[in-house]
């Protein structure tokens, strides 16, 4: 069990699931969908299983984002950013939260992965379930990092100093990158790694370090 949550904001997701959900609730909000996960990651040449353990845990951790709501400090940042979002949106955000009802994790021994993730179905509104995406892929991904890395708070810490390694790597000249983005969130190791990283990377920029290279931000 981790000793933490994966997500502590609903704001934690891509800022592309905003505009695709601002078109849904404006044009297509009668639209339902279903999605389902698929782990397209092999090891050793096998397919990626996960553990009663790793489900027991995604389903704890599901269980704590369905309970977040967006502040009004969130949205005023939000909406005070990306000013194309509509003012009827913002209302709807207002009053979201993700309904645990839509969305199901079980341990299934008879497909190749060991798990089964669905989201949404025949009656699910597409403008609340599509949230699901981006943030069950992140705790996927941390939950499995955590229980099958023994050295956990070691690759954590080693991949924070290779951040720094990179850094100064570019102050230096020794790659030059041009403008670059971070995207890294469903595939994160963890939330601790992707905020230093994005953070590293900003107070670089800021201070002028990184070169010809240019930190633009993150889709987080």
């Amino acid at each position: 069990m981790l000793d933490h949550w994966c997500i502590e904001s609903l704001l934690e997701t891509d800022l592309y699931k905003f505009n695709m959900d601002n078109l849904y609730f404006t044009q297509y909000s009668d639209y339902t969908g279903k999605w389902a996960y698929k782990c397209r990651n092999r090891k050793d040449g096998s397919v990626v299983t996960f553990t009663k353990e790793d489900v027991a845990e995604i389903n704890r951790q599901i269980d704590h984002l369905c309970t977040l709501m967006f502040t009004q400090s969130e949205l005023s940042m939000l909406f005070g950013e990306a000013t194309w979002l509509t003012p009827s949106f913002r209302h709807f955000l207002s009053m979201f939260h993700l309904d645990r009802d839509e969305i199901r994790v079980v341990y299934d021994e008879s497909i190749e992965s060991k798990m089964a993730i669905e989201a949404g179905g025949d009656l699910d509104p597409l403008m609340r379930n599509t949230y699901f995406e981006i943030y069950v892929l992140a705790i996927v991904n941390e939950v499995y990092f955590y229980h099958h890395n023994k050295n956990y708070a070691e690759l954590e810490e080693e991949a924070m100093r290779r951040i720094d390694k990179k850094i100064a790597q570019l102050a230096k000249g020794e790659y030059v990158i041009g403008p670059f983005s971070e995207f890294g969130l469903r595939r994160r190791f963890s939330r601790k790694v992707q905020d230093y990283l994005v953070r590293a990377f900003a107070n670089a920029q800021k201070a002028g370090i990184l070169g010809k290279s240019v930190f633009l931000g993150t889709s987080n």
